[in-house]
């Protein structure tokens, strides 16, 4: 599974310039930006191709080292409704049981703008290790022209 967060916002700020212990954010309460981010899966199948899906209902934290995740398992996306609904049954994601897919961050490691977050998936109530890849988008800034 990779999850890609594309851009992240403060929910709130202290002292914006500091980092963290290890480097990954500034200080303060990040969340995801559920506009600019994304939770995303791929697998590979039939050892020819790559099925791809997503999730559109989900909330992330950053705070300090600490990284977490949920996923709604009523918002899976593979862009086929049929499929999409065989997904919320109790043959795959179980929604009606469980629904909601966690992710707990135990390690955290920044190189440039790739994170990787290692830690604890929880699907379907059973919980297995994993390692997650995501991106953090540099700072911008906003130029505003005035025109006459």
């Amino acid at each position: 599974m990779t999850t890609t967060a594309t851009e992240t916002s403060p929910t709130t700020t202290t002292a914006a310039t500091a980092t963290t212990s290890a480097g990954i954010a500034p200080a303060g309460t990040w969340a995801a930006d559920p506009v600019h981010s994304n939770v995303s899966f791929e697998i590979g199948y039939a050892g020819v191709n790559t099925f791809r899906g997503s999730f559109t209902e989900f909330r992330a934290s950053l705070t300090g080292d600490a990284l977490e995740g949920v996923a709604k398992v009523a918002s899976v996306d593979v862009k086929d409704e049929q499929l999409n609904g065989h997904l919320q049954t109790p043959d795959f994601f179980d929604a009606a049981r469980f629904p909601e897919i966690e992710f707990r961050a135990t390690e955290l490691r920044r190189e440039d703008n790739t994170i990787e977050g290692k830690g604890e998936l929880t699907i379907k109530g059973v919980t297995h290790p994993i390692t997650l890849e995501g991106t953090v988008s540099p700072a911008r800034t906003l130029k505003v022209a005035t025109w006459r």
